[in-house]
This record gives structure tokens, sequence and C-alpha cells, in this order.
């Protein structure tokens, strides 16, 4: 039976208390922001000061922006899942599930189950984590994890670049407050995290070749 490499042991272990700490970061976003009278102010204050700034056209374009963005994630997911197959990669479908699968699945369990919205300003429905922001970020770090070399590079400032878009447009939408999104990346990086300590980090894993 082969052996892990010392390396390859180590970045697991590494990669497992990554995701404790964001784990972490997530029941503390969501405490400071929803269970707190003061974190609730402050969360409808910023969302008030963006709409403020911003003007319908601006509203309506991030709206749009926002939809778009959902279905192309979607359609990246689906494309991925199927290469994989086609491919035969077992640790490249293992990965897809728990960066994408859980992140997402995890999500909609805090937003609709275990987290809820005391009306300590004003009783409103929980809206945390970000379900938007939750699959665009997702797809982003799978998609990123699943590549290598100069692709790799490249997938990690186009793959930032989108989760951040997507997290400020559904401010700007007014579809969520800042922290939701927030959480969303919490979220999804923690599962990135769990997915390097299952599948191992490496370019045997990562590639597509």
């Amino acid at each position: 039976v082969p052996r892990a490499r010392p390396s390859a042991t180590a970045a697991r272990g590494v990669a497992l208390v990554v995701a404790v700490l964001l784990a972490a970061g997530v029941w503390l976003v969501q405490y400071g922001a929803v269970q707190t009278a003061a974190g609730q102010r402050l969360d409808d204050g910023l969302l008030d000061g963006i709409d403020a700034v911003t003007g319908e056209g601006v509203d309506r374009l991030a709206s749009l922006v926002s939809g778009v963005g959902l279905d192309v994630a979607i359609i990246l997911a689906l494309v991925l899942a199927l290469t994989a197959l086609v491919r035969v990669r077992p640790d490249q479908l293992v990965l897809l599930a728990v960066v994408v699968g859980g992140a997402n699945a995890t999500t909609q369990v805090l937003k609709h189950v275990l987290i809820e919205r005391p009306a300590l300003v004003e009783s409103t429905t929980n809206t945390l984590p970000s379900g938007h922001v939750t699959l665009v970020t997702s797809v982003a770090l799978a998609l990123t994890l699943m590549s290598y070399g100069w692709a790799s590079r490249a997938l990690v400032v186009l793959g930032t670049a989108a989760a951040l878009f997507m997290g400020s447009a559904v401010v700007i939408a007014g579809w969520h407050r800042p922290s939701d999104s927030v959480a969303a990346w919490l979220v999804c990086g923690c599962f990135a995290a769990l997915a390097v300590a299952v599948v191992g980090p490496g370019e045997q894993t990562s590639r597509w070749a």
C-alpha cells in the first residue's frame, strides 16, 4: 500500500486546521452580525449606506450580473463534473463534491435551519450565508484546485475577482447584507481546505491530465 509523502501528510494536516479556523470564522460572523443588536444595526446600516450611494440603474445592473453569474456557475459545475466522469477521475469528483456540494448544502442548512435571526432591531428573515455567493465562489475554488500550472495561477486571480464581484453585486442589488457575503466566502474556504485534506495536495490529484 503506497504511503503518503511526509510533505503531503503535513499539508493535509495544515488544510484541516485551516478548515476548522474558517468554520469558527463562520460562527463568529453569524454570532456578531445576526445574534447581537449592535451587529444587526451595523450590517443594516452598511446595506442602507450602499443603497443610498448606488442609483436605481446600478441596482438593476447588479441584479442582472448576479443572475447571469449564478447561471454561469451552474454550467461550469456541470462541465467540471462531466469532464471528471469522462476522464475517469474519482479524485476530481470527490474534490468537486466536497467543495461545491458540501459548501452549498451547508449554506442552505445554515440559512434555513440552523441560524435564526432574532428580532433585536427589526423582524426579518435570516439571509446568512448568501447562496449566490456560495455557488460562484465554490465553483471558482473547485476549478482552481482542479487545475495546475499557469492555469491554476490565472484562475486564482479570476476566481477571486468573480467571488468578490458576486459578493458585492448581491449587496448592491439589495439581496443580501454584507455579512451574508463574508459568511459565504468563509464557508467556501472551509470546504476547499477540507477537500485538500481529503483528496490531498499536489499535481497528481489536482491536474486534469
